[in-house]
């Protein structure tokens, strides 16, 4: 049995959680063309992405100057592993 593609399936829409400016920017090296088919994904990642930057602008505006000023007083510590493996490798 085949299955057809539901244009209105958004849960996997990999644009929606993109930056409002850089979705526009793809959209518009397109021509603006995008099929009246994928127009509810399209209008989708648009509306995510603008409640995202909306969300984005807030956080930036609170916390820019505490991030600015945050002293780091020892180096940090990255946590490099592979999510198949089962085991990670520590690097100081």
């Amino acid at each position: 049995m085949e299955m057809k593609e539901n244009v209105f399936d958004i849960v996997y829409e990999p644009l929606a959680g993109s930056n409002f400016t850089n979705l526009l920017r793809l959209v518009a090296q397109n021509r603006f063309h995008v099929s009246i088919r994928y127009g509810p994904r399209m209008l989708y990642a648009l509306t995510l992405s603008g409640l995202i930057g909306a969300f984005h602008l807030k956080e930036e505006l609170q916390f820019r100057r505490k991030i600015q000023h945050t002293e780091i007083s020892h180096p940090p510590l990255f946590i490099i592993s592979h999510w198949r493996t089962g085991t990670t490798t520590f690097t100081i």
